[in-house]
């Protein structure tokens, strides 16, 4: 089970974002060794989560297959992969995060978006409460 936690609470969000722990972790760790291409990347997730991810869809946020989507920004090779938790849109929930090795997917990569279409196929995530 992956537990995922609202990324901007604080914001009026169109499409609010959800991170898995493992992911919280990445991008903290993405912060510390990287900060200016992960804040780069952070304000871009802020700007597309507030005017709706689908506004963004075949652009920052690329679909794969089962329903599952990469975001992503063109100067930077880090990927979020996640899912719309309903056909509203308004709920995204990220489980993984990988860095690209190249333009095209390896093969480790297209695995970790098959899992990732597997939790969402069999809804094994819940999202922590709002304190």
């Amino acid at each position: 089970m992956h537990d995922v936690d609202d990324l901007f609470p604080e914001l009026s969000c169109a499409t609010r974002v959800w991170l898995s722990v493992s992911v919280q972790k990445t991008m903290t760790k993405r912060l510390r060794k990287r900060p200016d291409s992960a804040r780069v990347f952070l304000k871009k997730l802020q700007q597309i989560a507030i005017h709706g991810f689908w506004n963004f869809e075949s652009d920052v946020v690329q679909p794969e297959w089962s329903g599952v989507f990469r975001v992503g920004i063109r100067s930077d090779l880090f990927r979020l992969i996640g899912f719309y938790e309903d056909a509203s849109k308004q709920n995204f929930i990220v489980i993984d995060s990988f860095e690209k090795l190249g333009q095209a997917l390896a093969s480790p990569q297209r695995d970790r978006i098959d899992e990732v279409a597997r939790v969402k196929h069999l809804k094994l995530w819940r999202r922590k409460p709002r304190v």
